[in-house]
């Protein structure tokens, strides 16, 4: 499949995960994401190492204890000459943490601890950038340092209408 006829793909499988509606799980959000990081060029073959069901300290040994055992659904690392002496791999770079949401219809929204779940990861991980995924919509957030302290913010144009705005959205992964 090329690049266009592989979006078509993605897009007729969100089709038919939004029609499941309450009968939808979480997993297929998953699926999608994976599919995304795919289209997005996030892949082995390019230097990047997707680890699904991330246990946070997993992959940085300064998490808050708070955070140690909890699960990203999706965490991005780019492999990289670059050393990072938090990281318990120092050649796997933190790019991107994805949060997978099951939404039952278009009206649903991401709820404020989805948000404070993926704020988690970003900070306790040091994740630059963050996505907040469901069948219908996504949200893509970034870390800032300003004056030594953290501060995660959503992107300005950073919400993502699924389906319509998915070309949109695999050129926000690949700029990451």
């Amino acid at each position: 499949m090329d690049g266009e006829e592989l979006l078509q793909d993605i897009v007729q499988q969100i089709f038919e995960y939004q029609a499941i509606g309450k009968e939808g799980y979480e997993t297929n959000v998953t699926a999608v994401a994976e599919a995304l990081l795919e289209i997005s060029g996030k892949t082995r073959s390019n230097g990047y190492v997707i680890r699904s069901e991330c246990v946070m300290k997993a992959t940085n040994t300064t998490v808050m204890s708070v955070l140690q055992y909890k699960k990203a659904d999706l965490a991005v690392h780019q492999r990289t000459k670059y050393s990072n002496r938090e990281s318990v791999f120092p050649s796997e770079k933190p790019i991107l943490v994805i949060e997978c949401k099951h939404h039952d219809k278009d009206n649903d929204s991401f709820s404020i601890d989805d948000e404070d779940q993926l704020v988690q990861y970003m900070t306790g991980a040091k994740f630059p950038n963050g996505l907040l995924l469901s069948e219908f919509k996504a949200q893509n957030f970034y870390r800032s340092v300003k004056s030594g302290e953290f501060k995660i913010s959503r992107y300005e144009d950073g919400t993502f209408d699924i389906p319509k705005d998915i070309s949109a959205l695999v050129e926000r992964i690949r700029s990451f």
